[in-house]
């Protein structure tokens, strides 16, 4: 059975270590954690770009609506943008 993740046009984009465009790099626990950010506007641009390509965008909103993901870009949106839609 395929679950909907694997369906996502973002599936197999991130590998540890690498630049995330879904998670900002200061995240708790991410590689940059307390260090600042730079270049978010262009991070958060590119992961919508690639989210507006996808198939089960809507699942994956709902996803993170439902586990209230504070951090990532999910289903098109920031965590800013899921806030209003609670």
């Amino acid at each position: 059975m395929i679950r909907w993740q694997e369906l996502g046009a973002c599936y197999g984009t991130y590998s540890p270590g690498d630049f995330d465009i879904w998670y900002p790099p200061d995240n708790p626990g991410g590689p940059h954690d307390g260090k600042g950010v730079t270049g978010e506007k262009e991070r958060i641009a590119m992961a919508k770009a690639v989210c507006a390509t996808c198939d089960v965008r809507q699942e994956c909103l709902e996803w993170a609506l439902k586990v209230r993901d504070e951090y990532g870009v999910l289903g098109g949106t920031t965590p800013g943008e899921r806030k209003l839609l609670q």
